[in-house]
């Protein structure tokens, strides 16, 4: 938050415990600290450095932290079963290749939609795969502090499907519900 809209600007990044970039640098500027907000997919007892160039007067930081209780699965043959109208949540940490695994179970035809919202660093992407791999669907789901609040894709038929949330590019991080 800065005092003044025009005069304070800067850039920050979340660096790892090495100091090195985690994320892309993004641009921050005003006097609001709402309208200013970056989101970070971060793990528990583990050190994070904010890079803060450009500030060429005085500027606050404030921060959050928002306890995030995940059961995914690592990867598709470690998939978690979502049941119907039960939400999950998840992160994606900052600097890890981890993405998440969910499965949905159909016993017969039905319509699928997808309830979405979350923060991020960044890109989230949603991919839908059948039991064999193919993919169904491919779609960027959370970007910043926007969301999808419904993803709907039509009748499926009975079986098993995958659903994967991973980052979109390298840097990317956040976490979704």
């Amino acid at each position: 938050e800065s005092s003044n809209v025009y005069d304070e600007t800067c850039d920050i990044a979340l660096c790892n415990s090495k100091k090195t970039m985690l994320t892309e640098a993004e641009w921050i500027y005003g006097r609001s600290a709402d309208s200013n907000s970056q989101y970070y997919g971060v793990k528990k007892g583990t050190t994070y450095y904010l890079k803060v160039t450009g500030l060429g007067g005085k500027g606050k930081l404030k921060y959050t932290q928002t306890k995030i209780s995940e059961k995914s699965g690592s990867a598709k043959k470690k998939a978690v079963t979502v049941k119907a109208k039960k939400l999950v949540k998840g992160t994606i940490v900052a600097g890890e290749k981890k993405a998440d695994w969910y499965k949905i179970k159909l016993t017969k035809k039905k319509k699928i939609s997808f309830y979405i919202d979350g923060k991020s660093q960044g890109q989230l992407k949603m991919t839908v795969y059948d039991k064999s791999g193919k993919k169904l669907i491919n779609s960027i789901v959370v970007y910043g502090s926007s969301a999808y609040d419904l993803v709907d894709y039509g009748k499926y038929s009975k079986g098993t499907y995958y659903v994967k949330i991973e980052r979109g590019s390298k840097k990317s991080n956040g976490y979704y519900t």
